[in-house]
């Protein structure tokens, strides 16, 4: 599994190494202006797997001629139960996007005692499974159009697992203009 993340890693990193030194290119194209936070807090369920959400936030920053937007919300159940963190990030460079999907090209299917790690498909949008038997903790990648969404979960059986990336509003996020 070591060797999947270092991969990915290394794959990310070479894409976004390239795309900051294509200084010379001319632009592609004027940059688009990142997915408003506030549509991307819309997509995040009061609910999520069964587990009621119990904060909400989100904001837009921008550094120079970028900008990035993101939502977050955390999912909470009873002390020792299914926890879930949600985070939507958009970007308005396409660069730098393409550099962080680098990883969307890999095709994975890894499986062990420690856990599982698996490149599928979540409503169509390419996606990343990692989960961790020993932790009972998981995170699942996706992107989602301009948007690249992360979750964290906790104390989750692998059924919880498959419930939570079930549960996901990928293609409805991937729409988000």
């Amino acid at each position: 599994m070591k060797l999947a993340r270092t991969a990915i890693a290394a794959v990310c990193l070479l894409a976004a190494s390239s795309a900051l030194r294509a200084e010379d290119a001319p632009p592609a194209s004027q940059p688009s202006a990142p997915v408003d936070y506030h549509k991307l807090k819309e997509q995040l369920p009061e609910t999520l797997a069964g587990v009621k959400r119990t904060n909400i936030e989100g904001s837009r920053m921008k550094f120079g001629e970028m900008s990035v937007s993101n939502a977050k919300a955390d999912y909470r159940g009873e002390e020792g139960k299914l926890s879930i963190h949600v985070e939507a990030l958009s970007y308005n460079n396409a660069e730098v996007a393409k550099g962080m999907a680098a990883w969307t090209q890999m095709e994975i299917d890894n499986e062990g005692d420690e856990g599982f790690q698996k490149s599928v498909k979540i409503q169509d949008q390419p996606a990343m499974l990692d989960y961790k038997s020993k932790d009972k903790s998981g995170t699942i990648t996706a992107l989602c159009g301009n948007v690249m969404l992360t979750v964290n979960v906790e104390n989750a059986s692998p059924e919880d697992f498959k419930k939570v990336q079930d549960a996901l509003p990928a293609k409805a996020i991937a729409g988000l203009k």
